[in-house]
């Protein structure tokens, strides 16, 4: 995995400035980065994730309107979907027309990642490169659930990402008889 180039192509298409967000607490991490990882298209309505921990979000949006992003909106998040992956509040930024957005959060980043639904979701970057939970099957476009509820909008993703033609499979452990 070349982390330099999916850096770049962030930087590129988000016109960001990511070892200053980095370096300030926050990771990138969701579909634009999948995108980066699987070397494709990073669609025009795609936002850039970023993840930082309540301690750290005055400095990490003050870094997103010194790099000249401008803030449209935020909210503290009472909506169920969100709070099942631990997210305390979501700010919005744009720049260029493209948008940012900042998903504050007050648990372990290790935590909020294994809340996500799929196993390929499971992705971040970071000022030290870029890590997947599963890059043998993620880079093949395979993965699983991670949630084993059923819930409306896990049915919308899991359509989502099969029309991007992701496969998703059951996961399954096997242990040995003794």
């Amino acid at each position: 995995m070349d982390n330099c180039r999916i850096r770049f192509e962030l930087e590129n298409k988000f016109s960001i400035e990511l070892g200053e967000i980095f370096e300030k607490g926050a990771v990138a991490s969701g579909g634009a980065v999948l995108a980066c990882l699987l070397s494709e298209e990073i669609r025009p309505e795609q936002d850039l994730d970023l993840y930082v921990r309540k301690s750290n979000k005055v400095e990490v949006c003050n870094e997103l309107i010194r790099q000249g992003f401008v803030f449209e909106d935020g909210t503290e998040i009472d909506d169920e979907g969100y709070k099942n992956i631990k997210i305390c509040e979501i700010r919005n930024y744009e720049k260029d027309e493209r948008k940012v957005q900042v998903l504050v959060h007050e648990l372990e980043l290790i935590e909020v990642l294994m809340s996500f639904d799929f196993s390929f979701c499971v992705n971040i970057c970071d000022i030290n490169g870029c890590w997947m939970l599963c890059p043998e099957y993620t880079l093949q476009k395979k993965g699983y659930r991670l949630k084993f509820n059923s819930t409306r909008k896990i049915e919308e993703r899991d359509k989502k990402y099969r029309d991007r033609g992701f496969k998703i499979g059951r996961f399954e452990i096997e242990f040995p008889d003794d």
